[in-house]
């Protein structure tokens, strides 16, 4: 199986930020945290969409196979960085 050309983890991996995962204490679903290829946490907890919103925002403006969605700018912790 090999992965989506423009979903989160190929366009993160694509421009060279990492992924991390944490296993929640209660054992839900695994928290992403997402960091710079400079090492700075861009993203923590954000949803599918939220990702897709940042990527499409600060990565890849000009790719139309990208959703436009609205971002919860609560779960934006880059610094100045506004929805």
């Amino acid at each position: 199986m090999t992965a989506q050309p423009n979903s989160p983890n190929a366009l993160w991996a694509k421009h060279g930020f990492t992924i991390e995962r944490q296993q929640r204490k209660n054992g839900g679903p695994k928290i992403r945290t997402i960091r710079s290829p400079a090492g700075k946490v861009v993203l923590h907890a954000a949803s599918f969409s939220e990702e897709l919103s940042w990527i499409r925002r600060h990565l890849e403006p000009d790719n139309p196979a990208l959703p436009i969605v609205a971002p919860d700018p609560s779960r934006y912790i880059i610094t100045g960085d506004k929805p």
